[in-house]
């Protein structure tokens, strides 16, 4: 009896035990989560779901980890599925948001609808304020408008070709905001690698925007090089320590323009080489210029902002020169 009572307190020291090392682990993978340090939150959550694999929340919350991390995030389908098999259904409603996140983003339209059209019911019937419903609504519609896509492809033949640019141009990291110049033979784009210029962003613990460069040799793309390598075709003082981004080129190639400190920024072409950027003061502000559209004669420039006048948030604006560039006229807000 004694032996059996000594046997019954080890047990429950071990169960004891267990359930302080996952208290701390949780507490550390969602301070990893909260800090968008993504890479440490998987292998964290990883961690917690081996040691207690029916926790559905584990799975829940690895499946958010790497869903936000863009690097592997088609795995978070296997967690939020694994979370939906160990919870009771509505136990954890959001479960069913983040599985038809992952489908849409997978390209499984109908599964990704099913789940969206589930979570809604559970919102509606928790008389939700409209803010959760609008967002549904706006990912079940995207979805409805790729499937009538797909439904229209199968009636007509399609005259593109989509094709992975694979190892020369892409990585384990999200590559994005591609503009290519007028002859094709030119791509740059913008990457957070982790060979890039700058230091971690203390927003989400990636590295600072950088701007990458590759060029068309006959059919392929040459093996991609930050910009500043490029002795070739551009000056080698671009990317900085902080994020640098690619907006586009204008229409005849004369001018480059980037996204650098919350603002439009740009290159001009001289003598075969676009040279350091410059701030286009007349148009930023204190506020935040991520984007912008210059038309074929290089007289007006559109752009968003959610400078002081805006209707709301990023607004369109507007502006024009008498000349080549933006000095004369002030901007205009199109909304």
């Amino acid at each position: 009896m004694k032996s059996t009572l000594l046997f019954f307190i080890f047990l429950s020291t071990v169960a004891f035990s267990q359930q302080m090392n996952e208290k701390k682990l949780l507490k550390k993978a969602r301070k990893s989560l909260s800090e968008a340090n993504y890479d440490l939150a998987k292998q964290q959550y990883q961690q917690l779901v081996d040691a207690n694999p029916k926790e559905p929340i584990y799975h829940f919350e690895a499946g958010i980890a790497y869903y936000n991390s863009h690097y592997q995030r088609e795995n978070a389908l296997g967690y939020f599925q694994k979370a939906l098999e160990a919870s009771v259904q509505d136990t954890i409603a959001e479960i069913y948001f983040y599985l038809g996140k992952t489908h849409h983003y997978l390209g499984n339209y109908e599964q990704a609808l099913a789940n969206f059209e589930i979570f809604k019911k559970f919102i509606l019937a928790d008389k939700d304020d409209g803010f959760m419903t609008t967002r549904v609504d706006a990912h079940i519609k995207m979805c409805q408008n790729a499937l009538a896509l797909k439904e229209q492809e199968k009636s007509e033949k399609s005259s593109v070709e989509i094709r992975n640019l694979h190892q020369n141009i892409n990585s384990r990291y999200a590559e994005y905001g591609s503009a290519t110049n007028s002859s094709g033979s030119i791509m740059v784009f913008t990457t957070r690698d982790r060979d890039n210029v700058g230091k971690r962003d203390h927003f989400d613990s990636k590295k600072h925007e950088d701007i990458y460069f590759a060029k068309k040799d006959d059919t392929t793309w040459t093996k991609r090089v930050k910009i500043d390598e490029s002795k070739e075709f551009f000056d080698s003082k671009i990317n900085t320590k902080k994020h640098d981004a690619v907006i586009g080129f204008s229409a005849n190639d004369d001018k480059l323009f980037i996204y650098r400190k919350n603002g439009i920024w740009v290159s001009e072409l001289k003598n075969g080489k676009y040279g350091t950027p410059t701030e286009i003061k007349e148009i930023n502000s204190k506020g935040h210029e991520p984007s912008s559209f210059i038309t074929k004669d290089g007289k007006t420039l559109y752009f968003v902002s959610n400078k002081f006048d805006s209707k709301g948030g990023r607004d369109i604006f507007v502006v024009g020169s008498k000349n080549s560039f933006f000095s004369t006229f002030s901007s205009i807000n199109l909304n």
